[in-house]
């Protein structure tokens, strides 16, 4: 911040200085008539807004250039897939290498348990004829794990 410090000789001539500097709000001059710190007597003696310099109209001459012709790049090459592309099976269920266990149906239940299906879950137990998974026979977990693929769950 930089400090300026300036003396003058009365507040005439401060007044002189300031007019020509800076524009004093209106208000400004009943105030500072009021507190004694200016003479209304010589107000109109100095401007208290700086003359404005009118700057002569200047017309710039507008140019027209023509448009830039840039040369067209060529059009991208886009690999199309032929008609005759063979669209791969649908993926089916395979059964795992492991067998299934009642285990492995019982932690891919929690599925239905989070997204808040417990009756699809429930209605799929009972169309095996059992009340929990628990009760499904060896022969019936590779049946009920593609079933409950087919509602959304991992198994």
């Amino acid at each position: 911040m930089a400090q300026i410090t300036m003396t003058f000789d009365s507040m005439e001539e401060f007044l002189t200085f300031a007019a020509g500097k800076l524009t004093l709000k209106p208000g400004s001059v009943e105030r500072l008539t009021s507190i004694g710190a200016l003479d209304p007597n010589k107000v109109n003696s100095f401007p208290m807004n700086p003359p404005v310099e009118t700057v002569p109209e200047v017309q710039i001459p507008t140019v027209q250039t023509p448009p830039v012709q840039t040369p067209e790049a060529p059009a991208p090459v886009i690999p199309v897939a032929s008609a005759t592309t063979v669209a791969e099976p649908a993926a089916s269920v395979q059964p795992t290498a492991e067998p299934m266990t009642v285990e492995r149906l019982q932690k891919a239940a929690q599925y239905f348990m989070d997204a808040s299906k417990v009756p699809v879950l429930t209605a799929m137990i009972q169309s095996f004829g059992v009340q929990r998974i628990s009760e499904l026979k060896q022969d019936q977990l590779e049946a009920f794990a593609a079933a409950m693929r087919e509602k959304g769950a991992t198994v």
